[in-house]
C-alpha cells in the first residue's frame, strides 16, 4: 500500500516536471543565431513552433527582441514521426510557466497559417521556424512568412538535419542556394539582404 502511494506520487512529480526537449548544448546556438543575425537591438520577431518556451527563452536571453510573437497550437497527436507531437501533454503549461513574466512575449494559440495575415508585409526583423517539420508544413511557412520579413531582416528555423528530410528539402527548394549559416543544434539562417 505505501508502496502504490508512492509510485503514485513519483507519478504525480514526474507530471508535473518540465520536459526538456533542447538540452543545455544547445543553448549557445540559438544565441549565436540571434546574434549573429541580428545587427541592432529592439528587434521584433516571430516563432513559430515554441513547444515548451526553452528556446523562447534563449532568443530572449539574447537582449535583441522588443516583441516576439509566440505561434503555436499546443496540441497533441498531430504527427507520429515527431517527438513534440505526443511527448509532453504540459507543453503549453511549461511555455506559460517559463515566459510568464516575459512581457516582450506575445502567445498566439493558433497554427501558423491560421494568424500569418495579422503580420504586414516587410515588418518582422526575425523569424524562426520550428512547427510542423513535414515538408508541406515548412514550405507553408516560408511562403506565408518570408514576405513578413524586413529587407534587412532574418529568416531561420531549425532541424535541417538528415533525420528531418522534408523540412531539408522544403527549405533547399524555397532559398535554391545552401543556408547562409547553419548551427550544431540544427539551426539554419538566411540572412534577407542576401536573397
Amino acid at each position: 500500500m505505501l508502496k502504490d502511494r508512492l509510485a503514485m506520487r513519483l507519478k504525480a512529480f514526474l507530471q508535473r516536471k518540465a520536459f526538456v526537449m533542447r538540452p543545455n548544448c544547445n543553448d549557445q546556438s540559438l544565441r549565436e543565431l540571434v546574434c549573429r543575425g541580428l545587427t541592432h537591438d529592439n528587434n521584433i520577431g516571430i516563432e513559430i513552433g515554441c513547444y515548451a518556451g526553452e528556446s523562447t527563452l534563449q532568443f530572449l536571453a539574447t537582449g535583441k527582441f522588443q516583441k516576439l510573437y509566440c505561434i503555436d497550437p499546443w496540441m497533441t497527436g498531430y504527427d507520429k514521426n515527431d517527438i513534440a507531437s505526443y511527448t509532453n501533454k504540459y507543453a503549453e503549461r511549461d511555455f506559460d510557466r517559463r515566459t510568464a513574466s516575459r512581457p516582450e512575449v506575445v502567445k498566439i494559440k493558433d497554427f501558423s497559417y491560421q494568424v500569418a495575415q495579422m503580420f504586414d508585409d516587410h515588418s518582422i526583423d526575425f523569424i524562426y521556424i520550428d512547427g510542423e517539420h513535414t515538408y508541406e508544413g515548412v514550405r507553408n511557412d516560408l511562403d506565408l512568412y518570408s514576405r513578413k520579413v524586413k529587407a534587412d531582416g532574418v529568416i531561420a528555423g531549425h532541424d535541417y538535419v538528415d533525420g528531418w528530410g522534408g523540412v531539408v528539402k522544403a527549405v533547399n527548394e524555397f532559398f535554391q542556394v545552401p543556408p547562409h549559416e547553419t548551427f550544431k543544434d540544427g539551426s539554419w539562417l538566411y540572412f534577407n539582404e542576401r536573397m
